[in-house]
């Protein structure tokens, strides 16, 4: 997991932690993919930054999806 400021969170990204508002409810639950506009309301209601999830992009798929196009080819 790693802090972003609000300004370098990108569509697609996965929101590591709850985000709070008022009153201590929640406005976005952790785990959830965030949007274009999700982003937008983040940052007019104050939100500074927020924890995401670094995406990690296994050797091993990378494997599977370059015998599948090979085996496409055949």
């Amino acid at each position: 997991m790693l802090y972003r400021p609000i300004a370098e969170v990108t569509s697609g990204d996965c929101n590591g932690r709850n985000i709070y508002g008022a009153k201590k409810t929640i406005l976005v639950k952790e785990d959830i993919t965030l949007t274009v506009g999700m982003i937008s309301k983040l940052k007019k209601l104050g939100v500074s930054g927020i924890f995401v999830k670094i995406k990690i992009f296994l050797l091993s798929n990378l494997k599977k999806t370059s015998h599948r196009k090979q085996s496409l080819k055949h």
